[in-house]
């Protein structure tokens, strides 16, 4: 959907740039250099979102949004400016003016368009439960700030006391944690008073390690004073109660279970009172694909018979609804005869479950379907020495159901890396012993993680500490205090960033499945395990019939639709923990982790009807097509990525010769009950 964006700003370049970036993702924008340009194209036609800059040539971008909500104005805005940095800008600026972005200038253009662009999605609508946790985070630290204020006042006295360069750096630290945390936890008042402590301090550093009574130092001192005095009177006691339960890592998990047994229903509806899961009960297909189409839901547990209802087909379609497409799910059934339970593995499920059900049975498959649907969750790793901040950070992204693992220091960030694998490091840079900034250049030194995003945050926004960030290799920055939605927006921008750039590197573009070199490493990996638990494994090897003919007769555009169909046909047939690829050309690869050469066989010729019936526009008009498989297993037939391709290939061209159209599967296999 087109976007009609009105950009505020008197830099031609700055405004000139961003105006590509922005038009490039679809969007509609218009500049303008003044307030009093600005008003006039309001007049012409409203915008969806307006972006101004902090000083414009007639007004300060802070005095012409004040204006235009006296006025009535509700338009979005994003404020963008090198200024206002304090907490007391951005208070009045997200509180009062209700402003959905804040960024600061030097920037990067692109990031700043995806955040943009993200204010149209739900990046920054804060959900319920982030709502839930920044208000209890702020009664918790309410609670210690009282704490945290007399260990300051008294590291304080001891560098004025001492007048060391040790205990002015101890000072020094806790008035810059201070700064950025009680902030970043709404106590703005406070934060702004140890702002100004800490540039005293670095002031009483830089004049000389032994203050004199009076000249410049003491002027710095009685800063500071006057400082401790705002923050005192800044500190707010927390209730006494807090509800610690809105603090948890992660949001419940959901499951949706469709079944017509008023008993089974009855049973599954207290797993809530036994786990973090909810249940979201539907009788019926169309009130399960209703519930499905507005809620995310991590996993489906479904009754084979539901009073004649399509059951197999209804998974098809759960998986073929936005965020759904490779949903965990299972089955349950009276009917637990090999030819049921063959069909739910042909229908994609992870397990089957015979009726009558035991509670724990049921509390370990949901489990376990939520568990496979966050697997590939986002993982962030937390780098700072403030417990306080990290608890933030952690319990922020753990309501947006990202995964987050804190450490204190560079030294333990370095071994967490290859032991965690974050998609993202977001890191201090005041760290003891090794800097943010050192981290950062380890990082960037290291091939295999190299591309990693790293986002830096500090207390000091100057453009020295900003240059040198970046000079570091750091991808984007965090001034703390940092806001919730900024916090939450900029990890999402550049954790989707991320997962594109892999995903450029390992899906094939025209089937949406791994290329071969990110496919054998999957197998490899899936070998290993089948190996250590003696699982069996079975792979297919399907090649596409006469695809030379669809291409001659129908054109090239309908090969590239064939193989787009089939890739998007497989993504929504298998399990989540399958593994899918393109092997080469017409050539597709799937692996079943578990599964006999029978059952794979059977999950594969199940395709292949599927297959036989899509529509496919040629040229020539409407067409069909067809492949041929070969199945081989692990161990029978090797155990080795090798091994396996070599078999599968040669029974794959058993079946080409015997006249395609047909999975060709181990002879040992092909006659067992």
């Amino acid at each position: 959907m087109v976007r009609r964006i009105l950009l505020i700003d008197d830099d031609i370049e700055f405004r000139a740039s961003l105006a590509s970036a922005l038009t490039a993702l679809g969007h509609d924008v218009k500049e303008v250099g003044s307030a009093k340009d600005a008003d006039f194209a309001l007049l012409q036609q409203r915008p969806d979102l307006v972006v101004v800059d902090g000083l414009l040539p007639d007004a300060t971008g802070i005095d012409w949004i004040a204006r235009r909500r006296r006025v009535g104005d509700d338009t979005r805005m994003a404020f963008v400016s090198a200024f206002w940095r304090d907490p007391g800008s951005h208070a009045r600026l997200r509180e009062e003016l209700g402003v959905s972005l804040i960024v600061h200038k030097p920037l990067d253009v692109s990031s700043l368009a995806s955040e943009l662009d993200a204010l149209f999605g739900s990046a920054l609508q804060l959900t319920e439960r982030v709502r839930d946790v920044l208000s209890t985070l702020r009664m918790q630290y309410g609670a210690k700030l009282p704490g945290r204020l007399a260990d300051a006042e008294r590291l304080i006295a001891d560098a004025r006391l001492r007048g060391t360069r040790d205990a002015l750096d101890a000072a020094i630290s806790i008035a810059h944690r201070l700064r950025g945390t009680a902030g970043s936890y709404g106590f703005t008042g406070v934060s702004s008073a140890f702002g100004r402590i800490e540039e005293s301090l670095r002031g009483v550093v830089t004049s000389g390690e032994c203050p004199p009574p009076e000249g410049p130092q003491g002027t710095l001192w009685h800063d500071v004073d006057v400082a401790l005095a705002e923050a005192r009177d800044g500190v707010v006691t927390a209730p006494r109660r807090l509800d610690m339960g809105a603090l948890a890592g992660s949001p419940p998990g959901r499951v949706l279970v469709v079944d017509d047994d008023p008993d089974f229903l009855r049973l599954v509806g207290t797993i809530a009172t036994r786990s973090a899961i909810d249940v979201i009960p539907a009788t019926t297909v169309d009130e399960a694909l209703a519930i499905a189409s507005v809620l995310p839901i991590d996993g489906a547990i479904v009754d084979v018979d539901l009073g004649g209802q399509p059951s197999f087909a209804l998974v098809r379609q759960l998986r073929f609804l936005p965020r759904h497409e490779q949903l965990p799910v299972a089955f349950v059934s009276a009917n637990s005869s090999l030819q049921t339970r063959a069909a739910a593995a042909h229908a994609g499920a992870i397990r089957f479950l015979s009726k009558p059900v035991e509670l724990d049975s049921v509390l370990d498959l949901a489990g376990e379907l939520v568990s496979l649907s966050r697997r590939n969750r986002p993982r962030v790793l937390v780098v700072d020495d403030d417990d306080d901040f990290a608890e933030h950070v952690v319990a922020l992204l753990g309501a947006a159901s990202i995964d987050t693992k804190t450490v204190h220091d560079a030294d333990t960030a370095l071994e967490s890396m290859d032991t965690f694998r974050p998609d993202l490091v977001l890191a201090d840079i005041f760290l003891p012993k090794i800097t943010g900034l050192d981290l950062c250049r380890t990082i960037r030194l290291t091939p295999r993680w190299d591309e990693v995003p790293i986002v830096l945050a500090t207390g000091r926004g100057d453009r020295e500490t900003l240059v040198a960030a970046f000079a570091a290799g750091c991808d984007d920055y965090l001034t703390k205090p940092v806001l919730p939605e900024e916090l939450l927006t900029r990890v999402r921008v550049r954790l989707d960033r991320a997962h594109l750039m892999r995903r450029a590197s390992e899906i094939d573009p025209t089937t949406g499945l791994m290329i071969r070199r990110a496919f054998a490493r999957q197998l490899n990996a899936a070998i290993q395990e089948a190996r250590r638990h003696g699982r069996p494994l079975t792979l297919a090897l399907i090649d596409l019939d006469r695809f030379k003919q669809v291409n001659d007769e129908q054109g090239h555009m309908a090969g590239d639709r064939v193989l787009e169909g089939i890739g998007a046909l497989m993504r929504r047939s298998f399990r989540v923990y399958d593994i899918m690829g393109r092997w080469g050309g017409e050539e597709l690869i799937v692996v079943l982790p578990g599964e006999s050469p029978k059952v794979g066989a059977g999950v594969v010729e199940r395709l292949l009807a599927e297959v036989r019936d899509l529509p496919f526009e040629g040229e020539r008009g409407t067409f069909h097509v067809s492949f041929t498989a070969g199945i081989a297993s692990c161990p029978d037939d090797g155990d080795t990525l090798e091994a396996l391709v070599s078999v599968a290939d040669e029974r794959l061209y058993m079946g080409k010769r015997s006249g395609r159209n047909r999975v060709i599967q181990p002879e040992s296999t092909s006659d067992e009950d």
